[in-house]
């Protein structure tokens, strides 16, 4: 269904998009909104969809992501549709419509002086953008072409725009402490929608009490619980953008880890909480093929420090794992997890004991069915594990025997 551009209710406006279509995946610190359709709103608009992605992102002070395969944008956190719907009309506001003659007729483009400007083809008008608003920072490192999509040539930013790999390259030279290459390029990550929020609300909290390792809480049963877990919800997404930004910010590993540990006081965070968020942002679905987890090796082990104990920090882990693979990832890797886990296994990040430990117990975890399947999946690894340690054992009776 195609509604006025703006809002208005004049049904004789000629000017339509369609009705944002917003659906909640996910639970716990791990839910998200998906836009469905961000691409079809945005070409109705001639905007790239990345920019309405990001524009509702920093208006809720959340962590967003746009998936140009599918056409959806993602913005953690649980939002109603309506929410969304009002942010549009709001985007259209601001970075759409022309201040003049009120038409979506505007063209974008970022001039010499880098400056935001909208020319309107219908009334001739030319007007800058809000530069205070923090889109248009992501407009300036990510600037339009004529067709209303993303200039992709590494001349098209202010100071070129990395590839995916590169910027990978990058957060995992400086969290295995390497300084980085200094190429005379920006070390933000243009695409992955990491500014800093807004300060975390006060109710962030609250946050400290619901661990990023523990499972969700059960299903509200009144309003005013719902309304309180989506509160939470919202706060734990600005507090791991806050998080996202420092790792993409910080220029070596012990900038990276005072900073953490900053944030950490901040919001009243226990260590294991930090490690969780911290977890969740660096490692997805690329886990095996870029070699995350020893890319990532020296700025987990300096976080597990922070933790009460080595044994909370390494169930921290485990329940990270579980929800990498079972949950978040679980399409791409749970089949992999013998090897997720062999990687953390090989980066010492996790020991021979408290892997075959985590196996054969039960689960205390409210979520119990994913904690069960990549246990289940992880089998061939824990098989293998057990094997090598039995094969050590004999070898040991052998040479006591030769003796």
């Amino acid at each position: 269904m195609s509604i006025n551009i703006g809002g208005g209710d004049d049904p004789s406006y000629r000017y339509k998009m369609p009705r944002v279509m917003g659906k909640i995946e996910g639970s716990g610190n791990g839910i998200k909104t998906v836009i469905v359709n961000a691409r079809d709103v945005a070409r109705s608009l001639k905007r790239p969809p990345e920019y309405l992605t990001k524009y509702c992102a920093v208006e809720l002070g959340a962590v967003s992501k746009y998936d140009a395969t599918v056409g959806s944008g993602t913005v953690n956190g649980a939002h109603d549709t309506s929410v969304l719907q009002n942010l549009v009309h709001k985007f259209v506001k601001q970075f759409v419509i022309c201040p003049k003659c009120k038409l979506p007729e505007t063209s974008m483009q970022v001039d010499k002086k880098n400056d935001i400007v909208f020319d309107c083809k219908a009334c001739g008008d030319r007007s800058l953008a809000d530069s205070s608003h923090r889109l248009c920072t992501f407009i300036l490192k990510n600037p339009p072409d004529e067709k209303g999509t993303l200039l992709t040539d590494s001349g098209g930013g202010k100071a070129g725009k990395k590839s995916k790999e590169e910027r990978r390259a990058a957060k995992a030279a400086k969290s295995r402490g390497d300084d980085p290459a200094d190429n005379g390029a920006d070390d933000n990550d243009d695409n992955d929608d990491n500014d800093a929020p807004e300060p975390v609300s006060q109710a962030a909290a609250a946050v400290a009490k619901v661990s990023v390792s523990k499972p969700p809480p059960a299903q509200p049963k009144a309003d005013g619980d719902a309304e309180l877990e989506a509160r939470l919800a919202e706060d734990r997404a600005a507090i791991a953008a806050k998080v996202e930004a420092v790792l993409e910010d910080a220029e070596n590993l012990d900038q990276m880890v005072g900073a953490l540990e900053a944030l950490r006081d901040e919001v009243g965070l226990a260590g294991e909480d930090l490690l969780g968020f911290v977890f969740e942002s660096v490692f997805d679905e690329d886990v095996l093929k870029d070699g995350q987890a020893k890319a990532s090796a020296k700025l987990i082990q300096r976080l597990q420090k922070l933790c009460a104990r080595a044994k909370s920090a390494q169930q921290v882990l485990f329940g990270c794992i579980e929800q990498l693979c079972g949950e978040r990832c679980e399409e791409a890797l749970l089949k992999k997890t013998p090897h997720v886990l062999k990687a953390f296994y090989d980066a010492d990040l996790l020991d021979e004991e408290a892997i075959v430990h985590w196996a054969e117990k039960k689960s205390k975890t409210a979520n119990r069915e994913v904690s069960k399947k990549v246990k289940k999946a992880a089998e061939p690894f824990i098989t293998w594990l057990k094997e090598a340690e039995e094969d050590d054992d004999d070898d040991d009776d052998d040479d006591e025997g030769g003796d």
